[in-house]
């Protein structure tokens, strides 16, 4: 059960006037990022567009993964069983892949804050702030010094072993060596098998919840702040990859430079070359709208910011004021979604080179 204190703090009507006033400087700030973030990232997507066509005009399909010094320096599409070797950690046995990844989660306190303010005749206002403390499963280290009421809830200064991708010291695929850059790109699974523990060890490991996972603790059930929970993930060795990416002089297969900046892809299983492109399409159009999404919530909160002293001037009359912030909102969303408009648009003109 979450620990949970409250605070409470009060402000005069004319305190929350002058702070309104501030917080109009803060709001020109957020808008000005805003902006900026929505032009570049516009941007961004459109050489994103132009890198998709240049590799669907210049990919070299290649019927087998083999070299051919024709193909050096050019853009070539393969895939084929791709060979790892032996790789290990501080605590398991050597496994033939081409890649593991550790992933380490640490239990600890986390602190949760949730503010409601009440407003009064008269336009004073009581914030009330709720500081909630539970335990949970958390892969970065949670500051406890840093929490509203640390005492009781401290966490450990430092994880007793990190999470960590190794990649095979030499990764094949037929006659071609795949450097890193392309490898770390690479999804990983499960393990199928449960992996084989060193044994000696520092560490008091224990059976995890599944059987890639270990639990270093006293008790899986009851876990003590402090506690670990270890999975492993690999790309076992023999497996099918399909890979877009430079041919090198030296027969290995890194990023090639296009005319709008480094490409490469790496999948796994038999992917046509139709297919990558079209996974890569869908994943650069998942980050653009989650950067078109920070960028207008940013400026929501800007227009909200420089329009914020019409609400607390209303909050003399708290009906009033809610009903004066209803409409601050609208008219911030109203004016959002028209300028962000105008910067998307803007963007993709200039940058089509039509501004």
């Amino acid at each position: 059960m979450a620990d949970v204190y409250a605070e409470s703090s009060s402000q005069s009507w004319l305190q929350r006037i002058g702070n309104s006033v501030k917080l109009t400087f803060f709001g020109v700030i957020l808008l000005a990022t805003a902006s900026s973030l929505l032009w570049f990232n516009e941007g961004f997507a459109i050489n994103n567009t132009k890198i998709l066509r240049f590799v669907k005009t210049n990919a070299n399909p290649l019927s087998k993964p083999n070299f051919n010094p024709e193909n050096n320096q050019k853009l070539v599409y393969l895939r084929g069983e791709t060979i790892g070797g032996k790789i290990a950690d501080e605590l398991i046995f050597p496994i033939n892949a081409i890649l593991l990844h550790r992933e380490v989660l640490m239990f600890q306190w986390t602190e949760n804050r949730n503010t409601h303010a009440e407003t009064k005749l008269g336009g004073s206002e009581t914030t009330t702030t709720h500081y909630s403390y539970q335990k949970e499963w958390c892969d970065k280290l949670k500051d406890s010094s840093s929490f509203r009421h640390p005492e009781g809830h401290n966490n450990p200064k430092a994880f007793h072993i990190s999470t960590c991708t190794i990649i095979a010291p030499t990764v094949k695929i037929g006659d071609f060596t795949v450097l890193n850059e392309i490898i770390s790109k690479l999804g990983f699974f499960a393990f199928r098998d449960k992996p084989q523990i060193k044994p000696g060890l520092a560490l008091p490991l224990k059976q995890g919840d599944s059987p890639n996972s270990f639990f270093c603790g006293t008790d899986p059930a009851i876990p003590a702040v402090g506690d670990l929970k270890i999975s492993y993930f690999y790309v076992p060795s023999k497996s099918t990859t399909s890979i877009l990416a430079c041919q090198n002089e030296d027969r290995t297969l890194g990023s090639f430079q296009t005319p709008y900046g480094d490409f490469s892809k790496i999948m796994n299983g038999q992917v046509s070359l139709e297919g990558m492109i079209t996974d890569q399409a869908n994943s650069n159009s998942f980050i653009t709208w989650i950067f078109r999404t920070i960028g207008f919530i940013l400026m929501l909160i800007g227009f909200m910011l420089l329009l914020k002293l019409f609400v607390v001037l209303g909050d003399f009359i708290p009906v009033l004021g809610k009903l004066v912030g209803r409409g601050v909102f609208l008219l911030s969303l109203l004016l959002c979604i028209v300028c962000s408009l105008v910067v998307i648009t803007s963007s993709w003109l200039y940058h089509l080179g039509f501004l």
